[in-house]
């Protein structure tokens, strides 16, 4: 996987790195990661409960926990773009929709803005 931009901060590459690891094992480790204000923004269709701002530990929690029982996929980081505490991801995931056993495959780019160790925004 490759990272690069204009200003690599180690620390916030390794903790999104972490993050991401951690992501595609639906682990919830990951809220150890986690700002306590957090805000994970889904973007999408509001017709899907997935789609909408999850604010705080206890939301990313339940987005956690629905996300797990929504699909079964794998994750493929393809590169990580790094300005500062800023970090853009670009990924393919590949899996399957458990209510309905339909295959799905998808590119996506996530966006961390890291404060104070801890991950603040996505």
């Amino acid at each position: 996987v490759m990272a690069s931009g204009p200003v690599v901060n180690q620390e916030c590459l390794s903790l999104v790195t972490q993050y991401m690891k951690l992501y595609a094992n639906k682990d919830d480790g990951i809220i150890d990661l986690l700002h306590e204000d957090v805000v994970l923004h889904v973007p999408g269709p509001a017709e899907c409960p997935l789609y909408k701002h999850w604010t705080g530990t206890s939301d990313f929690r339940d987005y956690i926990n629905f996300y797990r029982v929504l699909v079964e996929s794998v994750i493929d980081v393809e590169e990580y773009i790094c300005i500062g505490e800023r970090i853009v991801v670009r990924l393919r995931e590949k899996g399957t929709f458990l209510n309905t056993r339909k295959e799905y495959n998808s590119e996506s780019v996530f966006f961390f803005q890291v404060e104070g160790a801890k991950i603040k925004n996505l």
